[in-house]
């Protein structure tokens, strides 16, 4: 028997947590509005664009803090009952400068060897926690972001094609637009849809249209996902999924949520015809020489006895700062390698010696006491997967 409660069935009244994304002046923030204004929330508008709309609105943060701040607040008014973030890459915006500020980079690329991207993804993963205290506060949350066409190839065809993504970090080991993809409930492409209409000679064809629809599953040209059944292709009009808000996402009382009893269900009476038996066929066993015992395996020193130690020639050729750093801390040269190989700039099988130089000099003793010794030490724990 769980020591924990076990529930199931659909949880129709948990908060919502919607992502909608599309090209400049669709409507966006409008759409973000009317969740606000249905659940009385606050708009947190990053990029003053909010002023021809109708919604309760904070004052534009001026910078991390303050829009980390607004959250907050927003999760502590008991008559918010959601919160928009209106633009996410605004806000990426400001992160961005928080972090070159504090650390007195000039730009994310100063540190180089992408620490500084690493850093603004670690960074920004704050946002999505502070509004994660508003979803267990039972607050919607509504957030919306620009979408911006980049090339994409598929790893396992040829050729390359457009497609609609997120207009944020997306780096391959820092990619601040999965980290919201994923983050979400209900993610929202809209765009326009442009039909071409071929003219009565057959040849000549021009675009026409220019409906406003939004896309709620995954495609080739776009990024979309909704865990609520939804059509893929719907109106760009709030209209469209607002049942999945208040009373109107109650659902009929089958559905409800229910906690399973202790007691173990009984097994359903067997309806099957018995089977009959197979004739019993008698095997006499072959007589095996017995197996010669496994030696006995070589005592091993308890791990917590084996001592690191690096010598001055372990080090040779090495520049002068990191060889002292290494015996100082008595990191091995294959634990830089190893945690090298782990962050994706060089592979394993490249020397330390033939590493750039400016990597040598410059990136591995900026980060030597942040994160190579605890990390190489902790590794040696069995604590990292390296």
């Amino acid at each position: 028997m769980s020591k924990f409660e076990i529930t199931t069935g659909m949880q129709h009244s948990k908060p919502v947590r919607i992502l909608v994304y599309g090209p400049e002046g669709i409507g966006k923030t409008t759409f973000a509005a009317q969740l606000l204004k249905l659940k009385n929330g606050r708009l947190i508008d990053t990029e003053d664009g909010s002023g021809r709309v109708d919604v309760a609105r904070y004052p534009v943060p001026k910078n991390w803090k303050q829009l980390l701040d607004m959250i907050e607040d927003a999760v502590a008014d008991p008559e918010c009952g959601a919160i928009g973030v209106d633009t996410l890459d605004a806000a990426e915006r400001l992160c961005a400068a928080d972090l070159c500020e504090h650390q007195g980079w000039d730009s994310l690329e100063s540190p180089g060897y992408g620490a500084g991207y690493k850093r603004n993804w670690e960074q920004y993963g704050q946002l999505l926690q502070a509004l994660d205290k508003a979803i267990t506060a039972g607050k919607d949350v509504v957030m919306t972001a620009h979408a911006a066409m980049r090339k994409f190839e598929q790893p396992d065809q040829m050729g390359s094609y457009d497609r609609w993504e997120l207009k944020l970090q997306n780096s391959p080991k820092a990619n601040i637009a999965a980290l919201c993809k994923e983050w979400a409930d209900l993610v929202l492409f809209a765009n326009y849809q442009t039909v071409v209409v071929t003219a009565p000679d057959g040849k000549t064809k021009k675009a026409a249209g220019g409906k406003r629809v939004m896309y709620t599953s995954h495609h080739p040209c776009w990024d979309a996902k909704n865990r609520f059944g939804m059509p893929e292709e719907m109106s760009f009009d709030f209209d469209e999924i607002s049942s999945i808000f208040g009373e109107n996402a109650q659902k009929p009382a089958q559905n409800a949520q229910k906690t399973t009893t202790s007691e173990p269900e009984q097994p359903k009476a067997q309806t099957s015809k018995p089977r009959k038996p197979k004739a019993q066929v008698t095997v006499e066993p072959v007589q095996q020489p017995a197996p010669a015992p496994d030696p006995e395996p070589a005592k091993q020193e308890p791990y917590e006895k084996i001592v690191y130690f690096v010598t001055p020639e372990a080090v040779a050729g090495l520049p002068d700062e990191l060889a002292q750093l290494m015996m100082r801390d008595h990191i091995l040269p294959i634990e830089i390698q190893t945690w090298t190989a782990k962050e994706g700039y060089y592979p394993l099988t490249v020397a330390l010696a033939n590493y750039d130089p400016d990597y040598l000099t410059q990136y591995l003793p900026s980060v030597w006491d942040s994160r190579i010794v605890p990390e190489c030490k902790a590794a040696r724990d069995g604590e990292l997967p390296f």
